[in-house]
């Protein structure tokens, strides 16, 4: 489901990815997960953020409120409370051929997280692929650990392809 990122949360995201970027070269509180990618950290937040604007546009939420912007400290592991009540992390790729939801090597597992949500950015960040979602329970269940000799992953990451979650088309997001 393509959700179109109006201009206005576009530069917000760019302005959060130097931010938090910033933040984590002065030694503060940001994850370490971007640093062992070795791309870009600031446009990784960016497009981090851009994944998380697109799942409030599609819940019908304000970004400004639903989205956490606050570049000083990592989030609390989720990324939107959805109206039910439900505390959904939003892993994006912009990578337009990624097919799989990734669980960062660096970091721990969060019983408090109830939903995953699988995104794809556009590199012009003008539009969220909204590709599929799975509860974090299901995702536990159900992924794969990369072995040493993966082709895509590093050995250890965790991971769910888009084939083995919910497509956003079909009835059953707990909105």
């Amino acid at each position: 489901m393509i959700i179109p990122i109006p201009v206005i949360w576009r530069r917000r995201a760019i302005e959060f990815g130097k931010a938090a970027a910033k933040t984590e070269d002065e030694g503060g509180t940001r994850s370490a997960e971007y640093r062992v990618s070795g791309e870009d950290p600031a446009w990784l937040h960016t497009y981090s953020k851009v994944g998380e604007c697109g799942l409030a546009l599609m819940m019908g939420l304000d970004p400004k409120v639903a989205v956490n912007w606050d570049a000083s400290r990592t989030d609390k592991g989720w990324d939107i409370t959805q109206l039910a009540g439900r505390q959904v992390d939003v892993k994006s790729s912009d990578n337009p051929y990624a097919t799989a939801l990734l669980w960062p090597l660096t970091r721990r597992r969060n019983r408090d997280i109830d939903d995953f949500v699988f995104a794809r950015v556009l590199k012009s960040l003008e539009a969220a692929d909204m590709v599929a979602w799975i509860s974090e329970v299901h995702f536990w269940m159900k992924c794969h650990v990369a072995g040493p000799n993966h082709s895509k992953f590093r050995e250890g990451t965790h991971y769910l392809d888009q084939t083995e979650m919910n497509p956003f088309e079909d009835e059953g997001w707990p909105t």
